[in-house]
């Protein structure tokens, strides 16, 4: 961390601190957010009051206040309390870890319907009409993958009044971009569009590396397009149907000439939904996404050579049929899901074209899962699930493999969970649960010789799925309607934890380690003093280690590679929209490391651990309302990130850029 650093902060918060003390205290909005709706936590609309879970909603002006450097939903992650997020470099989003269950025990929906993270953050930031978290394992419901949680980002719908947004912004970097949406409502037609450019010079992440074979010399620039819709149809007040389409492209180079890459995906949904008298709901949803990806890459030194290209192309098809009824005091779910997965990778010489490589793989999965939510009394809700998942990974080739076809693997897993809430008068409120979750081996894991980026990989092909229980306790409180206080401790426990990592001669690693644990407390904290001011501050304390591995006692003990152990965040929002509004965040996070040994300092001097920090973002934004034809507002806005230039890095030895501008022009009609 920058030495002066600590000064800064504490002068800026003063500032901060006198400023608020003059301003007068008002009404705070009515029961502000004391209802907030959640459809993730039980796959219905569900009020967070009665959810054993820890909940979090960013929402669409939660988006427009913060600085969005990398124009996706991870920037916004940033802040969330039991999350945290590596990222290498842009145009990629950033791997989300939640409590320490590791990049792989997520699952990242859109609209609900499950793809992951590279293309859930790709969407338009303009259309998201909010993201819901839920923090811990959710298999019940979601089945493999969810052991840290779930994220959903939900597209907004189309407002009452037609609204068309034009903005276009330039920063540091080369960096430019801009952006259309436009939705509303024609009777029982709903819609919601967007699009948007962006391209960058980019920034030489690696430059202060010792490592001379790294695989980037140079600045790594981009540029990136998208387009997303969501539409919808009701056919009448009991019935309805929703398409939403998303399609990008990125290409980017990695520092070489010629190396980088060429990224074109695909990701449509539709979803039915049918009211059945006063009780029952009919759900249902068909989703279809297709990949075709080219990387280029070296494979060391500064010559350049051996070079290859790798060719993907993936696709998948998820579906799911569920009934939703109110039966008494019981709201009782059940639901079927179907999901089939396709990979075809090929790796050719970069000068000959010659085929070095291929591999072809599928995974199948099928479930039935049941949910019961039972509202014993006004006060106290019962939520009980269990999910029973088969996996199949099956059509497998692997040219390289020394058995080029391996057996089909198959796993079957039930997945139960139970919760209560208590709502005491007054404010108060009190959860507990207990949930599990699973995550199988992918296929690559077992069988491909080669990582995505170009390093060897050592196959295992005897990898076990990992599995995991939790319990979860939390407390909530609401100091009349402008304070509230939220605190949650969670124990979690994973056995044969799969951990990925290089070892000594630069050689991917990937085993199951025996058993992990990963415990703690989330403090969260929103203060509304006024109609127009907000303070929220976080903190997150995530013991991750290593608690068994017969293998190599060694690792007993240490740190669950990218699980910093202290996560803290405070920002400050004035917010009067017909005339001015400024965010001030910090985010501080400790020490982290980027292997299961632990390790400092590679071979070749480099930095393997991530140093602690604390940097600070801010964005000022000036409304003007100019009524002028059909242009209603104009907003200039300006957006710092990473004020005081903390040299910082969340990802191995990727460095992030320091201290960026970005300056951005809005027209709303």
């Amino acid at each position: 961390m920058k030495q002066g650093t600590w000064g800064k902060a504490r002068v800026l918060w003063m500032a901060l601190a006198l400023l608020g003390m003059t301003i007068e205290i008002g009404l705070a909005e009515e029961a502000r957010r004391l209802d907030d709706v959640v459809v993730t936590a039980t796959k219905y609309e569900t009020a967070i009051k009665d959810v054993p879970a820890s909940v979090t909603v960013v929402s669409s002006s939660d988006l427009a206040n913060q600085n969005l450097p990398n124009s996706d939903i991870g920037d916004a992650l940033r802040s969330v309390p039991g999350i945290a997020l590596r990222r290498a470099y842009a145009p990629f989003p950033p791997y989300a870890n939640i409590r320490g269950a590791g990049s792989g025990g997520t699952v990242y929906l859109v609209n609900g319907i499950p793809t992951d993270w590279q293309i859930s953050q790709a969407i338009a930031v303009e259309l998201v009409e909010r993201v819901e978290i839920i923090r811990g394992p959710a298999s019940a419901l979601y089945g493999a993958d969810a052991t840290g949680g779930v994220i959903n980002i939900i597209l907004k719908s189309g407002g009452e009044t037609p609204t068309t947004t034009v903005k276009g912004g330039a920063g540091s970097f080369g960096r430019y971009r801009g952006a259309a949406e436009a939705d509303g409502k024609v009777d029982r037609f709903s819609y919601a569009i967007a699009g948007y450019y962006e391209e960058a010079d980019g920034t030489n992440v690696v430059e202060n590396n010792v490592n001379a074979s790294v695989h980037m010399i140079d600045d790594c620039d981009y540029d990136k397009h998208g387009v997303d819709a969501n539409v919808g149809y009701r056919f009448s007040d009991s019935a309805g149907l929703r398409f939403f389409y998303d399609y990008g492209n990125n290409k980017y180079t990695r520092g070489r000439p010629h190396v980088g890459g060429d990224w074109d995906y695909n990701l449509a949904g539709l979803l039915y939904d049918q009211q059945i008298g006063n009780r029952l709901t009919i759900n249902a949803y068909l989703g279809l996404r297709s990949d075709d990806y080219l990387h280029l890459y070296d494979q060391g030194g500064t010559d350049y050579d051996p070079r290859q290209k790798r060719d993907m192309d993936y696709s998948e098809m998820p579906a799911e049929l569920r009934a939703t009824a109110a039966l008494g005091g019981h709201t009782l779910t059940i639901g079927a899901y179907y999901n089939n997965q396709e990979t075809e990778q090929k790796y050719k010489d970069w000068t000959s074209g010659a085929l070095l490589r291929e591999n072809e793989y599928s995974v199948r999965t099928m479930a039935g899962y049941a949910q019961d939510v039972w509202k014993i009394t006004d006060a106290m809700t019962l939520t009980a699930g269990l999910r029973y998942d088969h996996w199949e990974n099956y059509d497998n080739y692997f040219s390289n493999y020394n058995d080029q076809y391996p057996d089909d693997r198959t796993d079957d897993h039930l997945s139960p969970k139970i919760g209560l809430r208590y709502n005491f008068a007054g404010g108060t409120s009190i959860w507990g649960n207990y949930s599990t979750g699973f995550t199988p081996p992918t296929s690559d894991q077992l069988y491909n010789d080669q990582t995505s980026g170009g390093n060897p990989r050592i196959p295992n092909p005897n990898l076990d799925p990992e599995t995991t229980q939790s319990f979860e306790l939390g407390l909530q409180h609401w100091f009349g309607t402008r304070f509230q206080a939220s605190l949650a401790g969670f124990y979690t426990y994973t056995e044969d934890k799969i951990l990925s990592w290089f070892n000594a001669d630069n050689v991917y690693i990937n085993q199951n380690i025996g058993r992990t644990e990963s415990y703690g407390v989330e403090l969260d904290l929103a203060w509304y003093l006024t109609e127009n001011w907000t303070v929220t501050a976080n903190y997150t304390y995530n013991e991750a280690t290593v608690d068994e591995n017969p293998e190599d006692p060694d690792l007993e003990g240490n740190d669950i590679p990218f699980c910093p152990k202290h996560k803290a965040n405070l920002g400050v929002t004035y917010s009067q929209p017909s005339n001015f509004s400024i965010s001030l965040y910090a985010r501080y996070l400790s020490k982290q490391y980027s292997d299961d040994a632990n390790t400092d300092l590679a071979g070749s001097g480099d930095d393997l651990a991530m140093e602690e920090s604390l940097v600070f973002d801010i964005k000022g934004t000036k409304h003007f309302l100019v009524a002028w034809g059909p242009l209603k507002t104009v907003d200039l806005s300006l957006s710092i990130d990473n004020l005081f230039d903390e040299e910082y890095r969340t990802m191995y030895m990727y460095e992030d850029p320091g201290t960026t501008f970005f300056g951005e022009v809005k027209f709303v009609f």
